[in-house]
């Protein structure tokens, strides 16, 4: 609801990743939940009810693996990969 407007349901975990800047004292955890869609459509021009995320994008797997993302597990999480982690250990946050 926070990104999207949308309502989901939300399902089991499926990646617990951690953060961290040894340089800030920063450490944050992130939770990530396998999800459907309840209610709405998203649509290729959505926009953030509160105006944080301007900048969206589908990807392909292919794709993404051109680009730099967080965790460094994001992919084999959202493919669903058979050896796809559930815990991503702790990253330094990238500056």
């Amino acid at each position: 609801m926070e990104e999207t407007g949308l309502r989901v349901h939300i399902g089991d975990v499926c990646l617990v990743n951690e953060f961290n800047d040894v340089d800030r004292d920063y450490h944050q955890v992130d939770v990530y939940f396998h999800c459907t869609l309840a209610s709405g459509t998203l649509t290729d021009n959505w926009q953030d009810p509160e105006g944080i995320v301007d900048n969206r994008k589908w990807v392909t797997r292919a794709e993404m693996a051109a680009m730099q993302v967080k965790p460094d597990s994001l992919a084999a999480v959202a493919w669903q990969d058979a050896d796809a982690p559930n815990y991503d250990p702790l990253e330094p946050i990238i500056r």
